[in-house]
């Protein structure tokens, strides 16, 4: 070979990996957009399972701590019988440490946790912890009034695409459900 020939073949050899390169980081970004998308579809997906079949069973909306001890944006009294309350709590919150904020769903019976599932994740980070649970505020909103008829709403901020890479679009969603008995 000569050095001319091995040049071009360098040259030609450097297009091609350039092309190469180019193509797997387009490649890349599009699948962390469909992972996003496909996690925040799911989000609403899973919420709208469990939202509207715990607000059309609950026998009474409490805004207060239930038998396991933790506050949430929406706590329901599914069953009460004798001195074991059963209680459905949605809770905003890490689930773990440095994760993205996500909403809880907690199952108690008489005090004891009976399961816990996380519904939609990549929440809109709340101004503070303390007002993460808070019904009217981002990124989960609460309105139950509790009244026969009335319908409880909840309203979800999910905030995108947390990498480094173009942020896509917050996908966000509302529930709305009305209670099948009486309070």
């Amino acid at each position: 070979m000569t050095l001319i020939e091995l040049i071009i073949s360098m040259v030609i050899m450097g297009i091609i990996f350039a092309t190469i390169a180019a193509a797997m980081v387009i490649g890349l970004r599009q699948t962390s957009t469909a992972e996003t998308e496909l996690i925040e579809q799911q989000g609403a997906a899973m919420t709208a399972r469990y939202f509207v079949a715990d607000v059309q069973g609950a026998l009474r909306f409490d805004e207060v701590a239930d038998r396991c001890g933790a506050a949430g944006v929406l706590t329901l009294g599914t069953t009460v019988a004798g001195d074991v309350r059963r209680g459905v709590t949605y809770r905003v919150e890490q689930p773990e440490a440095g994760s993205p904020w996500a909403v809880v769903r907690r199952v108690c019976d008489g005090g004891t946790e009976v399961s816990e599932i996380v519904l939609a994740e990549r929440l809109e980070e709340p101004a503070s912890p303390a007002d993460a649970n808070d019904p009217g505020g981002p990124p989960v909103v609460v309105t139950c009034p509790g009244t026969p008829g009335s319908s409880c709403r909840i309203d979800v901020s999910q905030a995108g695409n947390p990498s480094s890479q173009a942020l896509i679009d917050p996908f966000n969603f509302t529930l709305e459900a009305v209670p099948r008995g009486g309070q």
